[in-house]
């Protein structure tokens, strides 16, 4: 089973973003309609050294150095 993680540069503009997409919190992560967790990581290199092949990352904002640091990690990305 592959993990999905979620990270950006601002919780507040995260919470908004996901939200609109009927997103829920749940803890420090968040709840997919669909019922699936996505764990909130805040620091880009604890994130990039924990990603295995087939994880998912969901990034909110696109931040350039964050994009970069996921290039090559053989996850699934997805820009929210």
């Amino acid at each position: 089973m592959s993990n999905q993680y979620i990270i950006g540069p601002d919780r507040a503009i995260m919470d908004q973003a996901l939200r609109d997409k009927g997103w829920h919190t749940f803890g420090r992560s968040w709840l997919k309609p669909d019922g699936t967790e996505v764990r909130y990581v805040q620091d880009v290199d604890v994130l990039v050294g924990g990603i295995e092949p087939g994880d998912t990352v969901h990034v909110v904002g696109h931040p350039a150095n964050l994009l970069a640091a996921l290039e090559g990690s053989a996850a699934n990305i997805i820009k929210v």
